[in-house]
Formats: C-alpha cells, structure tokens, sequence
C-alpha cells in the first residue's frame, strides 16, 4: 500500500467520523426540537382549554362582558352582551354608550354611566368602562366593557322609599293624636271626658303598636334564618299585658284577677305584644 493510499484512507476515516458525530448532533438537535415542539403544543392545548373555561364560564354570566384591542376591535363578547348587537331600539342606545365609553377607557380614562330605558316596561342597565395596561406601559393595550342590568335593585330602591314614606306617615300620624289628647287631658277635669280621651289614647296606642309590629314580621320574613326561639314564660307576659292597661281598667271600674301561670315554652319574641295588647283592650271594653 503506497503513501498516498493511506493518506487516503486516513481522510475517508476522518471525513467518516466527521460526518457519524454531524449526524448525531443533527439527531440531538432535531430530537430536542422536537421535544420542545412538544412542550409547545401541550402548552398550547392547556391555554386553549382555559380560554373555553373561560369563555365557558363568561357566558353563563348575566353580566354583559366586551374586551377591545387598543385599536378598537373586538376580542371577546359573552353571550349576555351579544344582544347588544345590531340591535334596534333601547338595545341599540346601550351599544352606543358601550363603544363611547370603551373609547374613552383606551384613552386611558374608566368612566360609568346608567342608561334608563323607559319601555315598557322600564329598563336601566349600568354601563362601565376601564383601560386595560400591560406591564410599565402608560398607553392602554386595551379596554375592557361591563353592562349590568339593575332594572330590579332600582325597583326595589323605588319600593324602599315609598315604603318608609308610608310608614314613616303611619307612625306620624297616630304620636301626633296621643299628644294632642294627652296635652287635653291635663286640662280636662270631667271625668267622663277623660275616661273618652284615655280610650282614644288607647287606641292609637295600639295603632303604633300594629304598625310596629308590622315592620318587625316583615324583618323576621327578610331575616327570619336569622331569628331564635326564646324560652319565655306566659305570666311575665300576662304581668306586662296588665301592667298596660291597668290605667284603663281602674277607669272604666274593672277589676283584673290574674291567676298564677307558670307554663313555660319556646317561641319568638316577636309578634306577642301587640296582639296581647288589643285583645285585653277589647276585653276591658
């Protein structure tokens, strides 16, 4: 074997190895690349999951929900604001005020406004708007839009109010007559008469009483989880049932025996003053 064959052979070698350690490097990398690819595509799935458990879970809210680029498009609508959509008529204004305020939140500015639709039947929906920010970025990257209907807290605010002027005149009115008839009485020595305004005092007593009583069953309604029975016994509750109108029945010549009660039971304070109270009035009568 000459010289130049073995120089040869020695290349062929070299360029062999060479070419086996590229090869396996090539196969190192695309293996590694591949395994990334991977990683990418689960990471992928995972985000494309939440985002349906997110979408998922936005159109199941009565919310409306809008979120815009900085451009002005559209990323994302719930089903509860989709109805805002070429829509016609009270529809229409709140889509309206929806792109004005996103508009004024991708300058940077959140606002809220109330759009009342009168219907019928009537409508109000409050309509919100915040810029969305990435990181250290003072420019907005985006808006995002929330419409509420409260058409039924504003009911219940309407309700609310009239319902304390109801009563608030309810309670006026009857303190208004036991001072008028208190302050005659002072002043009033026949009998007769005073036994006449001491029944009428008695009376509107009662009427506060109802009225009193009144708003506190509607509070154990409303809160009723709330309460707990008491153990109470029925002579305290005789004792101050007579207590009342003691005054009324040494007018009228009446003469109260109370027997000695000792029976106990569980029961709810509320509710037992008033009907006590009217009924021995009624008795003394």
């Amino acid at each position: 074997m000459t010289v130049v064959a073995v120089v040869l052979l020695v290349v062929l070698l070299a360029v062999s190895t060479a070419l086996v350690v590229q090869t396996g490097r090539v196969r190192g990398e695309r293996e590694r690349r591949a395994e990334e690819v991977e990683v990418l595509e689960a990471r992928l799935a995972r985000n494309n999951e939440l985002e349906a458990q997110l979408a998922s879970s936005l159109d199941a809210m009565h919310l409306g929900v809008v979120l815009m680029r900085r451009d002005g498009t559209t990323v994302f609508r719930n089903r509860a604001a989709e109805r805002y959509v070429a829509a016609r008529h009270g529809n229409a204004l709140i889509e309206a005020t929806v792109e004005e305020l996103c508009r004024q939140a991708l300058r940077g500015a959140a606002a809220e406004r109330e759009v009342e639709l009168y219907g019928p039947p009537m409508n109000v929906h409050r309509v919100r708007s915040f810029p969305l920010f990435s990181g250290d970025d003072l420019e907005p990257v985006g808006a995002l839009v929330l419409v509420e209907d409260v058409t039924d807290g504003r009911l219940v605010d309407h309700i609310r109010r009239d319902f304390v002027a109801n009563i608030s005149h309810e309670l006026r009115t009857p303190i208004g007559a036991i001072g008028l008839l208190a302050e005659t009485i002072v002043d009033e020595h026949d009998e007769a008469t005073v036994r006449r305004l001491a029944l009428r005092m008695t009376d509107e007593a009662d009427r506060v009483a109802r009225t009193i009583e009144d708003l506190m069953e509607l509070t154990r309604i409303e809160f009723g989880d709330d309460l707990a029975a008491d153990e109470l016994e029925f002579g305290s509750i005789i004792d101050e049932a007579v207590a009342r109108i003691r005054s009324g029945a040494d007018l009228n010549g009446v003469t109260i025996e109370v027997v000695d009660v000792t029976h106990r039971s569980r029961c709810e304070a509320i509710g037992v003053s008033s009907p006590r109270r009217s009924t021995t009035s009624s008795t003394m009568r």
